[in-house]
């Protein structure tokens, strides 16, 4: 008879967990390609209607602080979630040293260092690309440069949007692995369900009435298109037709 300190039943819980999070995941990714909204599809689509409205009323100045305060922010991230990847390593390079009963803690250690790693550089590689968007406005609105046009300085946008999404979302997901390490993967499988309700209302839009992960938002929509129902993790909600 297999107990929790059986190592394929440890190994089951850690399987499952992770599968957990990333049937959700899959589940996000599709609904988004069905037309269903979503926080993230919001903040892509804002982000494309930004750089339409900068170009149009030619507020450079507006748009060059925009973009210092979100460079400042994410740099800020990328720095923390750095900081917190050099202690990860500091302590697995000192359980490396350690005796062989610890190699289990280096292994458990390892997917937080992993998962900090790509934070920080998702998220320094969005500051890098809203810098090089400063520059890109003025050549583009003056079309002295073939290829750059507002639709490129668009695409740039939307890319270092999706980089500091995934910047996050990995953050996230260190702090979901470092559970497997502190409490062990039974309290990690548990902790899987707590996050993946985390992670639904993080993704969930704004502005309608409809229920989304389980919960109603309001609906400030008056002249919402025809809707057809969608769904989304064992969750019906509202999409566009």
């Amino acid at each position: 008879r297999q107990s929790f300190g059986h190592p394929w039943t440890r190994a089951a819980c850690i399987v499952m967990g992770t599968l957990n999070v990333e049937r959700y995941q899959n589940s996000l990714s599709q609904c988004e390609k069905n037309g269903v909204r979503t926080w993230r599809g919001i903040l892509i689509q804002s982000r494309r209607e930004w750089v339409k409205h900068v170009f149009e009323t030619q507020d450079w100045l507006y748009a060059i602080q925009v973009l210092r305060n979100s460079i400042s922010s994410t740099t800020f991230l990328a720095t923390t979630v750095l900081t917190l990847f050099t202690l990860t390593v500091g302590h697995l390079l000192k359980l490396s040293t350690s005796s062989p009963d610890e190699v289990l803690k280096l292994v458990q250690f390892c997917p937080v260092a992993t998962f900090l790693l790509k934070s920080a550089f998702n998220f320094s590689l969005s500051a890098r690309l809203m810098n090089h968007i400063g520059f890109f406005f003025p050549v583009a609105a003056s079309n002295s440069m073939r290829g750059m046009t507002q639709s490129t300085v668009e695409n740039v946008m939307v890319k270092s949007e999706y980089l500091q999404f995934f910047g996050k979302r990995h953050l996230y997901y260190a702090g979901l692995a470092v559970v497997w390490p502190i409490a062990g993967e039974v309290a990690f499988f548990v902790s899987s369900f707590f996050f993946v309700s985390v992670l639904k209302d993080v993704d969930r839009p704004p502005g309608r009435r409809v229920e989304v992960f389980g919960s109603t938002v309001d609906d400030k929509d008056v002249d919402r298109p025809p809707a057809r129902r969608a769904e989304l993790f064992g969750s019906t909600i509202d999409g566009p037709r």
